[in-house]
């Protein structure tokens, strides 16, 4: 800090430009003050030397403060510019030598600058030493705050250090989270397309699947309309059948009545001799109806097996279509079930796809 002190300047000649304009300012201004010319080039001189002598400040603080503070020999210890030595007591001359001493120069040079800023004049010897004794108790009590202060300060700074490398170190972890959640973003864009791939071609195979399930369902119905077609077609040949008994029955009856006619006609013509030709050619008739008879037996006993081998092969054929009934039926609820499977998956990968976009939201 500054101190000030009475710092004077030495004669020199007036030899330069400088001071030839200093001299004509100098008169300039005796003359605006006094309304009078200079007296003499002596009455210049002194006042030149009044100005070199007069307590000027350092550049810095005249540019800091705007005031008038004193230009300080840095050669001369502040205890020896001062004036008033005469008029400490005796007694005290030990103690304000003492606080010269053991004060710091600088410490006095700031004391120096404060008394002048505040008091607008160069402090004499005792009340500068009382001045400088509690300065430096003010600065003291100031530099313990000021530590205090300090400490506060550096601690604020290393809890901000240490928040500043916590934060760096939540940067990088949420750099690396952010770039964890961009690669899971972009594997769930990737499984969403994966996803809308297997849905169409799910829904494609639903179609072909439906297609499919229509056309065994057709199948399923046209052979149950053969199969109900089949079972009218039994029930004509049972009725056929039962028909077809009741008329070779009936020839049995009409064979077993000729035949029993026949007897009666050969008793008779035993019996009775007459008329034998007439008899035997109503016999012979009779014989030939037998025959017809016979042979209509036959025939009807032939259409009888061929019915019944007809039937057999309907029944078979009606096993066979029930086989492929159940083996339909099963195909129906194996597809049913695949595509069950196929759609609870489905659903479970759309849903898991939009908690993971309500997550990234």
């Amino acid at each position: 800090m500054a101190a000030a002190v009475h710092s004077g300047v030495p004669q020199q000649p007036l030899n330069n430009k400088r001071d030839e304009e200093i001299i004509n300012s100098i008169s300039s201004l005796i003359l605006f003050i006094t309304g009078s010319p200079p007296v003499n080039a002596n009455h210049v001189y002194c006042f030149m030397q009044y100005v070199y002598k007069f307590l000027h400040p350092f550049p810095t603080l005249r540019n800091n403060t705007g005031g008038t503070l004193p230009t300080p020999f840095l050669g001369q210890p502040i205890a020896e510019s001062l004036q008033g030595w005469e008029d400490v007591p005796h007694q005290d001359l030990n103690f304000v030598q003492n606080v010269f001493q053991f004060i710091p120069a600088d410490d006095q040079k700031l004391a120096y600058d404060h008394f002048f800023q505040k008091l607008g004049r160069a402090p004499r010897v005792l009340e500068f030493s009382r001045f400088l004794l509690i300065f430096q108790g003010q600065l003291f009590l100031e530099n313990e705050e000021f530590r205090e202060t300090l400490d506060r300060h550096l601690k604020t700074l290393e809890l901000f250090e240490q928040m500043l490398r916590s934060k760096e170190t939540m940067i990088q972890v949420l750099g690396q989270c952010n770039y964890e959640n961009k690669k899971e973003v972009d594997n769930l864009q990737s499984q969403k397309r994966n996803l809308e791939s297997i849905i169409t071609n799910v829904q494609h195979q639903k179609a072909d699947l439906q297609l499919e399930f229509n056309s065994m369902k057709r199948k399923h119905d046209q052979h149950l309309a053969e199969l109900e077609d089949e079972r009218t077609d039994k029930q004509q040949l049972h009725a056929d059948k039962q028909a077809l008994i009741h008329t070779i029955t009936a020839h049995e009856h009409n064979i077993d009545r000729l035949t029993d006619t026949v007897k009666d006609l050969g008793q008779r013509l035993h019996r009775e001799g007459k008329d034998k030709s007439a008899i035997l050619k109503e016999l012979l008739e009779k014989s030939k109806l037998v025959s017809e008879l016979e042979e209509d037996r036959e025939i009807f006993m032939m259409e009888n097996e061929a019915q019944a081998k007809y039937f057999l092969e309907l029944k078979e054929e009606k096993i066979k279509l029930q086989k492929e009934n159940v083996e339909l039926k099963e195909a129906i609820e194996i597809s049913k079930i695949i595509l069950a499977e196929q759609y609870d998956k489905l659903m479970k990968k759309v849903a898991d796809l939009e908690n993971s976009k309500n997550f990234d939201n």
